[in-house]
């Protein structure tokens, strides 16, 4: 049996073509309009595949665009382990600490900004442990298919 796709999808992707000064007609604008319903139709798809939350967090980053510097990951590293090593040793002072790390590392940054970026550390690592628990909770939630049957034996 040969199986063919929807007249409707396409192995390729869809590129808009936006009507300009040259290509401004009827026909350009339908064009678009119909790359416009192909799109939303995959992106329909994306929604049954991989759930609602990830395809808006994704078209939410793709309007959004990254904003700001991205964070400094070696830094970032180095900051949560000397919290970590001073929270094991007892109660941590962040001022403290921020001050402590600019002049081991040579920061040439305010003590808050150093404070700041372990806060958000920090709370980086806070939510990848909530999301990890919350993936492990679902794993662990019995399956609907075969959670009624019943044991002949």
């Amino acid at each position: 049996m040969i199986v063919k796709p929807p007249p409707w999808s396409s192995i390729h992707p869809v590129r808009f073509v936006r009507p300009s000064v040259i290509n401004d007609t009827p026909e350009a604008w339908a064009k678009l309009e119909r790359d416009y319903r192909k799109f939303l139709r995959e992106l329909r798809e994306a929604v049954e595949c991989f759930g609602t939350a990830r395809v808006e967090q994704d078209v939410h980053d793709m309007i959004k665009g990254q904003q700001g510097r991205t964070p400094d990951e070696k830094v970032k590293a180095l900051l949560l382990a000397e919290h970590d090593l001073q929270a094991a040793k007892g109660k941590v002072n962040k001022t403290k600490l921020a001050r402590e790390f600019r002049k081991e590392h040579g920061l040439k940054i305010k003590v808050w900004s150093v404070r700041r970026r372990l806060d958000r550390a920090l709370e980086d690592r806070e939510r990848q442990v909530r999301a990890k628990a919350e993936f492990d909770r679902k794993l662990r939630q019995p399956s609907i298919v075969g959670s009624e049957t019943k044991k002949i034996f």
